[in-house]
């Protein structure tokens, strides 16, 4: 869009910094008159956007009103400025030319800027969203503005360079119109701004109408997909406490199995053994005790990975959907932006499908998770086994204790004493044996609750973005069908 450049009047100023205009009172009156008209046609040019105080159904209908309101709202307030500085010049009987070129020159650069940065953008956006008809509009009338406004300049630096040969308002007629020209400009800017605003909030009434809009949430915070988050708490929750349980068991029998050793303490020859044992079950204790702490907390970070992991899926595909059924909507909503005569036909006719694809999508997810969730158990056996170890050697070690009692230490020879020292070293080798085997079992429960997070991850993953593909292929579909019905009705 090519945009003519405001002619601006400091070119002057260097030339003459003591000069006088000198303009009559009749040149002031008619300055006064104009600057108050264009401020009321200014007026007239933003009233329409109190129209577009909407909450925008679709991000077309957004953009558009955006740049419309973008359009107005710089032309208004750019030209307030410039009517406040005709209206100095016009209070003040003799000004000097420098003033004169100060009072005026910052609002014709901020006009002459405008239509070189912004205007261009928002005239293609309005041609892009709302079609030929309305982008017509704004490119004819800004373009009008721009040239009054180049007008009004030229006619400025004229009466400037006019006081430079002599005073009065000879050759300088043509100051007080050019401002008149502006408010007439701006007049028709006016018109496309009120056609338009109505426009856009009859295409948002037609979306409300229509039912488009889908529900704009977090399709994890959807009622039916967040229980299933719900169920993978409680399995995270049921693991860790089932895995606490046993580890307070196990300090029981422990402590259970110390006490039995006393019926042996009378006999100092069986004194080394008891403390043996007293030590093996001291050991293994603190090591649960210890070990118990960073356990859980690696069951916990499984069980969270895949809660976090499956999360961030369902959102990064969720947005991926949620694109294309905007994408959709904003097709239909183009339609009535640009005053499609297929617009209300087409809506009546593609409107459910497209909302319509959500509720699959988030049974497809509940599925997903539905499914994974089965394999959850698989973590909650892993820590079982263990746990079953754990309490299992634990009783047999303090029945094997309690067994070595049936010898009688009382005897005569030496033989009961044997038999009882030779049944607890046995116990105390099983012991040691076992709190090696119980630290592997650990250490074994930490990798496979890992491998398994991420196994649960990578399948999620894959099923809810297959999901979430399938879904915004159909939109894709349904949106090429609704731009063939703008042009041929079906």
């Amino acid at each position: 869009m090519r945009w003519l450049l405001v002619g601006i009047v400091c070119c002057v100023v260097s030339n003459a910094h003591s000069e006088e205009i000198g303009a009559t009172p009749s040149l002031n009156r008619q300055l006064e008159s104009n600057a108050k008209l264009l401020r009321s046609s200014l007026d007239e040019l933003v009233a329409p956007l109190g129209k577009l105080d909407l909450k925008f159904r679709t991000p077309a209908i957004r953009k558009a009103a955006e740049s419309v309101t973008g359009i107005a709202r710089s032309v208004a307030d750019i030209g307030r400025k410039l009517a406040d500085g005709f209206d100095k010049i016009a209070a003040r009987r003799t000004e000097s030319v420098e003033n004169v070129a100060e009072t005026v020159s910052s609002p014709f650069e901020e006009m002459a800027q405008f239509f070189a940065d912004e205007a261009p953008g928002h005239v293609a956006n309005l041609e892009r969203l709302m079609g030929g008809v309305s982008g017509g509009e704004f490119r004819t009338a800004l373009e009008g503005v721009n040239r009054a406004s180049v007008d009004s300049s030229k006619a400025v630096e004229r009466l400037a360079k006019g006081a430079l040969k002599a005073s009065g308002d000879s050759g300088t007629p043509d100051v007080g119109p050019s401002l008149l020209t502006i408010r007439d400009q701006v007049n028709v800017l006016a018109r496309a701004v009120e056609s338009s605003a109505s426009n856009i909030k009859e295409a948002n009434t037609q979306m409300e109408l229509a039912g488009l809009v889908a529900p704009v949430i977090d399709i994890p915070f959807d009622p039916k997909v967040w229980f299933e988050f719900i169920l993978f708490d409680f399995e995270v929750a049921a693991a860790v406490d089932r895995y606490q349980t046993a580890v307070r068991n196990v300090h029981t029998d422990l402590s259970a199995a110390v006490r039995r050793l006393d019926i042996f303490a009378q006999n100092k020859d069986l004194q080394p053994l008891i403390e043996s044992h007293s030590e093996a079950y001291t050991r293994i204790y603190y090591e649960l005790t210890y070990r118990n702490q960073t356990d859980v907390a690696t069951i916990q970070r499984g069980f969270e990975s895949i809660r976090t992991n499956v999360s961030d899926i369902m959102n990064i595909t969720g947005t991926q959907f949620y694109t294309e059924m905007h994408a959709a909507e904003d097709a239909l909503a183009t339609m009535f932006l640009a005053r499609n005569s297929f617009a209300a036909q087409c809506s009546r006719t593609h409107t459910p499908s497209i909302t319509a694809s959500l509720a699959p999508l988030q049974g497809e997810i509940v599925t997903c998770l539905s499914r994974e969730r089965l394999h959850l158990p698989r973590l909650g056996e892993n820590v079982n086994n263990v746990l079953q170890l754990l309490q299992t050697n634990n009783v047999d070690f303090a029945a094997d204790i309690s067994s070595c009692t049936r010898f009688p230490l009382a005897s005569p020879n030496d033989q009961g004493l044997n038999q009882a020292r030779g049944c607890l070293e046995t116990n105390l080798d099983e012991l040691n044996q076992y709190r090696q085997l119980l630290s592997s079992e650990l250490d074994q429960l930490q990798t496979v609750v890992q491998l398994e997070a991420d196994a649960s991850v990578f399948r999620t993953n894959l099923c809810i973005k297959q999901s979430t593909n399938e879904a915004a292929s159909l939109l894709k579909g349904i949106q090429r069908t609704i731009n063939r019905c703008a042009v041929t009705g079906m």
